[in-house]
């Protein structure tokens, strides 16, 4: 992580480590601010002081405390609609460990990536630890799509007949039908709803999501 700091025009920013105790130490870590400021990269959780002076006239001194973050767990596919029983993974990356919770369940530690099936409306939760130090809380819903299903099935069909199609859990579907299957290519008719039907009185293509 890349600290920027800021003084007035003409000002030099001194900074000091916890690990530094005297004032004299103080002003042996300064730096003459420029155009870009007086930048500091930081690799693992650190104190330090800092403060700008400009002639004899010196800031309030601040003391800043930055702690390196763990990386946050990973979701793939991540979070959203998927169809049922897709596999969901929620890796850890470097990560010691990974605490996973879903649906109303605690968290439960794994020293591994998490694989799971999704079959249902679900909520994950999950938190990755790398040395003593936690990551935030990620979350990730997945709304369960199922595939369309006709009724009757395809097939020759002896009569005019109505072809239901349903789709639990869908708020809207499109489709397109056609005798071939390349005059059915564009979605042209949508529904606001899980199912709907077609009256099939010819060789009738339908396709459907």
């Amino acid at each position: 992580t890349i600290v920027d700091f800021y003084a007035n025009e003409g000002a030099t920013v001194y900074y000091m480590p916890d690990t530094a105790t005297t004032f004299s130490k103080y002003e042996q870590y300064s730096v003459e601010q420029n155009a870009a400021g007086t930048i500091l990269t930081i690799d693992e959780s650190m104190k330090f002081k800092v403060y700008a002076r400009r002639g004899s006239e010196n800031t309030d001194t601040l003391e800043l405390a930055y702690a390196i973050k763990t990386a946050d767990p990973v979701f793939n596919p991540q979070a959203g609609g998927v169809l049922a029983n897709t596999e969901v993974t929620v890796a850890k990356g470097d990560a010691d460990s990974i605490f996973v919770a879903a649906g109303n369940a605690g968290f439960v530690k794994y020293a591994a990536d998490v694989k799971f099936v999704v079959s249902e409306d679900t909520l994950v939760r999950a938190y990755a630890m790398k040395d003593g130090r936690r990551s935030d809380v990620v979350e990730g819903e997945y709304g369960v799509i199922y595939n369309p299903v006709f009724n009757p099935g395809e097939g020759e069909l002896a009569e005019v007949t109505e072809v239901k199609v349903t789709s639990r859990n869908a708020t809207m579907m499109r489709y397109a039908t056609g005798k071939t299957a390349a005059e059915a290519k564009e979605f042209k008719y949508y529904v606001i709803g899980s199912e709907f039907t077609v009256k099939v009185s010819s060789d009738t293509v339908i396709r459907v999501y």
